[in-house]
């Protein structure tokens, strides 16, 4: 069974694919679908990240626990990873999230540089 916060999390997500497929009808079980997929696949890069490797993405301004939490779920875990952020993954993650603007405006990448 799913959960209340998995399914959140799937409706979101098939909310966002269905508005990238340009709201195409009778689609509704297709975007369910992917959405599962995707959100299993968010769930298990956040189960198997590496304790060592996890920095505290809270330490970049703009970050709180709930981004942190999200970007985990997207297999985000160190300043590496936002410091070698190209502009494609930053609108790509940034409409993820929801904060793409966020991202440019506080300059993730160079913080993240800084930190790494």
């Amino acid at each position: 069974m799913i959960s209340g916060n998995d399914r959140t999390n799937i409706t979101e997500t098939a909310y966002r694919i269905w508005e990238a497929e340009g709201r195409p009808h009778g689609k509704d079980l297709d975007h369910w679908l992917k959405a599962e997929a995707e959100v299993a696949a968010m769930e298990h890069a956040a189960n198997s990240l590496d304790p060592k490797t996890v920095d505290d993405l809270k330490k970049i301004t703009g970050i709180g626990p709930a981004l942190e939490k999200k970007l985990n779920q997207l297999g985000i875990s160190c300043y590496d990873q936002i410091a070698a952020f190209t502009p494609g993954d930053i609108d790509r993650i940034g409409s993820i999230l929801k904060c793409k603007s966020r991202m440019t405006r506080d300059n993730w990448v160079g913080q993240a540089k800084k930190l790494a």
